[in-house]
């Protein structure tokens, strides 16, 4: 009779280890950081949809959070995922935030003779 509370004290914090287990799995899976590149690219597309000009862009990247231009050029497209070529006359580049400790994502957006969007790439990068 003595070891029965003893029991159901040890269940009880069995029952809230897992569950505490299971939510934080939860949390570190569903987190916005961890989606694919590709799912990533889609949500910065409905905020800065191709056509859209360089200073809604601009704009569009400010007003987000966590988002933080780190380049701009009027003279040079963006450099593409291959890294070999330029597309565009113009680009900017923004760090789109960590997720985690050492990747961050990192959009790119290039621009045509007339200010107008044509392509964005965004990549996974190691980051110290």
């Amino acid at each position: 009779m003595e070891g029965q509370p003893l029991k159901k004290k040890i269940s009880i914090w069995r029952i809230l280890r897992w569950i505490i287990i299971v939510v934080l799995l939860f949390a570190w899976f569903t987190h916005p950081m961890r989606k694919p590149t590709l799912l990533k690219k889609l949500d910065v597309l409905k905020v800065t949809p191709i056509g859209s000009s360089w200073d809604e862009v601009v704009q569009a990247i400010g007003e987000q959070d966590g988002w933080r231009i780190m380049s701009r050029s009027r003279d040079r497209g963006a450099l593409g995922l291959l890294r070999k070529q330029r597309i565009g006359v113009m680009h900017i580049v923004a760090d789109l935030g960590r997720s985690s400790v050492f990747i961050s994502l990192r959009a790119e957006w290039g621009f045509d003779e007339n200010e107008k969007l044509i392509v964005v790439y965004v990549t996974k990068n190691l980051s110290p």
